[in-house]
């Protein structure tokens, strides 16, 4: 569905609400277009949408600057007539009342968008969508509003879209702050504050901690994208989980070691906190005074703080070396409002914050204070009607408060806000480096999950004192940003078109005369490889922000990038090639013989190479003249469990009597799997197959299955990873690897299951192939035999299981091998041979 989405903007700033739910649309597979009205004139914005002519028109809208959200949807109504769906604080907070005034509007959201919006656009078009919660909606004359959903789920929210915003919006002019979000929501009862309206929806859950990991992740992303001075937690309640706030900041220190600053309330600063957040690097805080008038802040705005605590917090915290601003508020609803803003005045003099912000109160709809004004008939609703924010003057009948607030200025900040950022403690220059002072940056094009080899040998690094960041995807689902063990881990979203590879890979197919493959994967290889200048630019986009000392390079699509970034940075080049590339039997030969070129060229100028096993490194070395460093895919040493098969089969619900042959790993076609599927027709009936993975090929081995008489003893467990592949592989009888030599690549396989198979203690069934074969000389741990067939594969398998005393002694050889195919083992030479690499550079 195509959705305009505009953020009603009065401010240069970063619509957080707008922005996620925004993310959301998209994460649903909707074509999504986004306007802030700050930036382009609302009648630019209507123009350009009725041009557009989506199918939805979604508006986002607080409410001082609600009139114009009204203004746009006319004006975008007269010429195109598109579904209008207004969310924000204002319709949150006047709810129905917003349909029986405005026609322009067809639905509202009501409370939070992310999880809402996608199902309302989802089904827009059925009966279902009067179903959808948190919706509000006209029928037959009336107005409906649904029942409000629970809070979302922080941890499964989108990741935030700042491209989306102009950098001008994002990092702060003059200040050089970019505002982050560690959490959502607010427990405290202002009357003056319009989060009580979300208080009162959500109740305490309204109050969410976004996880430590994804934060980190966001930071590392923004660091390296924005360059700001300083990054400012603008939440209300950073602190209130004390030891949650503690953590995150210490991780920020530990990974990041970058400046911050956040808001924080007098209820949960004490010296221990204050010390903690100076020594993590904190170097600003903003605190809320509101008034100096101690009683009239306790009995009419609710905020329960004393003046004592408040010039002690203050003392505390310039103490301990940290900037500190007071938020004032000045022209109260009330007559002795002048009394308030000298006593205002007066306790700034005492608190003497380096900054102190003057802001005016503005009557928000849903909450104690607007009560007032509207009973006493304060608001002036001209004034309403002009007014862009809280700065500039009162919008109360008859008062005027610009020249008391001009006049504290003057006072309070003869000199401005001059914030000026401290060296951090330790004399880094907020890169985050390791022990080594490098930067490493690994590069794949793995989207849908990330090959369990990168992140070893990523961990490996960063453990061994290196700053390791992965960058990867280009076309993987949604985009995220996190942190796993110190590793840095960015994944991009499609690049190219409406997040489909179709477009690309048409594209490509027809430039280099490879229309007859169906496969995607295919046309996106010789894409990667022929890296026409739009992808190219539109990848080195992402990239080149996250400058390194070593650029390391899996697999051949990127190795044109990684050659490029390393020269453009004067870094080292390493190349880790996970396979033999370009020998797949759908790329044509002359396609295949220009991508060996391409290797063969970038591949002089590594300083390491990296392959999986001996067999593939000797025809490398055939071919490059290189002889590259061999990593087997060995797995880390798993947990112990004490009963190993009961995982598996309590899962299944089968008895400790049955009999499990396992797969798992990425289903695609060239893989030999529905050979392997078949093969349980000729399997005994206490004998079953389990698959573990996903891909290409899902759906068709669940439809063979399906059809079968014998199918339930086929069973699908999805994707698994971590400790639990380990507990439900420990579980199996055998583990097979079904591949036929149908390329080099394939004959000269060394897959990941297979050193998972034997890490816990699972006999393999393979085919006789050259590794294999070298495998079972060498450790005993591999029944070879023809799988080519579902009947001599189930014949190898059976035999296998049949043969009770054989089983045994294999599954006691894969124990003996697993201390010696582990990655402990592995990462050392990693370890070593990085150590050499810029060992080698320094000399």
């Amino acid at each position: 569905m195509n959705v305009a989405f505009v953020y009603m903007n009065n401010e240069c700033n970063v619509g957080r609400g707008a922005g996620y739910v925004a993310a959301s649309v998209t994460r649903a597979g909707h074509r999504l277009s986004f306007y802030d009205t700050f930036f382009t004139p609302v009648e630019e914005v209507a123009r350009q949408i009725v041009k557009e002519k989506p199918e939805v028109l979604m508006l986002s809208s607080m409410t001082m600057i609600f009139p114009d959200a009204v203004r746009l949807a006319r004006l975008v109504k007269k010429h195109h007539n598109t579904t209008v769906l207004l969310g924000g604080v204002h319709p949150t907070i006047l709810r129905g009342k917003v349909l029986e005034e405005h026609p322009e509007i067809d639905y509202l959201c009501i409370g939070e968008g992310e999880s809402m919006v996608p199902e309302f656009l989802n089904h827009l078009n059925d009966n279902s969508l009067f179903e959808v919660q948190n919706l509000a909606f006209r029928k037959d004359g009336q107005v409906v509003e649904n029942p409000i959903r629970p809070a979302e789920d922080l941890a499964e929210t989108p990741f935030f879209p700042w491209d989306y915003f102009p950098d001008q919006a994002v990092v702060q002019e003059g200040q050089g702050f970019l505002y982050v979000n560690a959490t959502r929501g607010c427990p405290y009862v202002c009357t003056y504050c319009a989060n009580t309206v979300y208080l009162k929806q959500y109740g305490k859950s309204y109050v969410r901690f976004r996880p430590i990991d994804h934060v980190v992740g966001e930071l590392d992303y923004l660091r390296a994208r924005y360059s700001p001075k300083l990054f400012y937690f603008g939440d209300e309640m950073i602190l209130s989980d004390t030891k949650g706030a503690i953590d995150l900041f210490k991780s920020i220190k530990e990974h990041l070691n970058v400046p911050y600053g956040l808001q924080g309330r007098v209820e949960y600063l004490n010296k221990e906190v204050v010390q903690i957040l100076a020594e993590t690097g904190c170097q600003y805080i903003g605190m809320g005074v509101e008034t100096g008038a101690e009683e009239f802040r306790k009995r009419l705005l609710y905020r329960r703080m004393s003046n004592q605590q408040l010039e002690d917090t203050f003392k505390l915290i310039k103490d301990a070396g940290i900037f500190v601003s007071s938020f004032n508020m000045i022209g109260y609803p009330f007559e002795n409002d002048k009394e308030l803003t000298q006593e205002t005045l007066a306790l700034n003099q005492r608190l003497k914050p380096d900054y102190a912000q003057v802001s005016i109160f503005y009557p928000f709809p849903g909450t104690k204070l607007f009560d007032r004004c509207v009973e006493k008939d304060l608001i002036d609703e001209d004034k309403v009607a002009t007014a862009t924010d809280y700065f500039e003057d009162s919008v109360l009948k008859g008062v005027t408060v610009k020249e008391s607030k001009e006049k504290l200025n003057a006072v309070l900040n003869p000199n401005g806000f001059r914030f000026e950022l401290k060296p951090s403690s330790n004399g880094s220059n907020g890169n985050g480096n390791g022990v080594h002072g490098k930067k490493v940056l690994m590069l794949s094009t793995d989207h849908l999950t990330i090959d369990r080899r990168i992140l070893q040998q990523a961990k490996s690094l960063k453990k061994a004192g290196y700053h390791v960041t992965v960058v990867c995807g280009f076309e993987c689902p949604e985009e995220e940003h996190y942190v796993e063990d110190g590793v840095f881990i960015h994944r991009f979203g499609p690049i190219i078109g409406n997040g489909s590879p179709s477009p690309m890979a048409k594209r490509v197919g027809k430039r280099f005369g490879i229309n007859r493959i169906a496969k995607k994967i295919a046309a996106r290889q010789a894409r990667a490889f022929h890296h026409q200048w739009f992808y190219e630019a539109a990848v080195r986009n992402k990239v080149d922000r996250f400058k390194a000392d070593i650029v390391h390079v899996h697999d051949l699509p990127l190795l044109w990038l990684g050659d490029n970034l390393a020269k453009q940075w004067g870094a080292e080049l390493v190349y880790d090639a996970h396979e033999i590339y370009y020998v797949h039997d759908s790329i044509p030969r002359s396609t295949q013989k220009l991508m060996q070129q391409e290797e063969k060229r970038y591949t002089k100028d590594a300083g390491l190479f990296i392959t999986v096993n001996q067999l593939v490194a000797d025809y490398f070395s055939s071919q490059h003249n290189k002889d590259p460093l061999v990593l087997l895919n060995c797995a880390d040493s798993p947990t112990a469990t004490e009963e190993p098969r009961q995982a598996l089969r309590s899962k299944l619900g089968l008895g400790k009597d049955a009999q499990i042959a396992l797969y798992q790993g990425w289903f695609s076609p060239e893989r030999n799997l529905t050979t392997l599927v078949q093969a349980v027709e000729h399997f005994p009936a206490n004998t079953h197959l389990v698959l573990i993975g996903y891909g290409a090929c899902e759906d068709e081995l669940h439809a063979t299955a399906k059809s079968r008489p014998w199918g339930n003893r086929v069973h699908f467990l999805g994707k698994v990873e971590g400790d639990d592949l380990f507990s439900l592989t420990a579980g199996a009888d055998v583990g097979v690897i079904p591949y036929q030599p149908v390329d080099l690549n394939h004959e000269y396989c060394s897959p990941n299951k297979f050193f998972e198979y034997v890490q816990s203690g699972v006999p393999v069934v393979a085919q006789d192939l050259p590794f294999f074969r070298e495998m079972n000389a060498k450790h005993g741990v591999v029944a070879l035999g023809d799988l080519s067939t579902a009947a001599t594969m189930a014949q190898t398998i059976c035999n296998l299981l049949s043969d009770g005393d054989r089983l045994a002694e294999i599954k006691t050889a894969c124990f003996e091998a697993a201390k010696v195919l582990n990655w402990e083992t592995e990462s050392q030479k990693l370890v070593d041979a990085y150590a050499q690499l810029h060992n080698g550079a320094n000399a």
